[in-house]
């Protein structure tokens, strides 16, 4: 990873659990306009996709603290997505009782980093029936309960 200081005209922070080495690795890439984003924060707050003063402040300063020269730069967005999980945090990837219909869901902040390996499990099964590796404690069938 290269250490050398990027600049940005403005930076743009994202809702949501900030540590220092995600923002410094964040705080590495500009955007293609010459933004730089920041992020991101966790909270279990439901559906609520509200960005608070407080989580601005922690990704502000934790910026700050990496690359002090992020003070000057105007503020342009803040915005808020959601992070489906489970209650056991596992994620949802398997078929369904209902033909046709997989899920591939829940995983929470990991989402985007286990993409690859969902992709490929979901395409097996799609093809085969079978996923290629053992995913018995993600079936979707664990959390369903009779009600007879």
């Amino acid at each position: 990873m290269s250490h050398e200081k990027k600049s940005a005209d403005v930076i743009v922070v994202g809702g949501g659990i900030i540590g220092c080495a995600i923002a410094y690795r964040l705080a590495q890439e500009s955007l293609s306009d010459g933004r730089l984003l920041v992020g991101s924060t966790m909270e279990q707050v439901g559906y609520d996709k509200s960005v608070t003063a407080e989580d601005l402040r922690q990704l502000l300063e934790g910026a700050a603290v990496l690359a002090p020269e992020t003070r000057a730069l105007a503020f342009v967005e803040a915005w808020a997505g959601l992070r489906p999980c489970t209650d056991d945090h596992r994620p949802l990837i398997g078929c369904t009782e209902m033909p046709g219909l997989l899920l591939a869901t829940g995983h929470g902040r990991n989402g985007i980093l286990l993409a690859p390996i969902t992709a490929e499990l979901v395409r097996d099964l799609v093809i085969t029936g079978r996923p290629s590796l053992f995913i018995e404690s993600m079936n979707p069938a664990r959390f369903h309960t009779e009600t007879r």
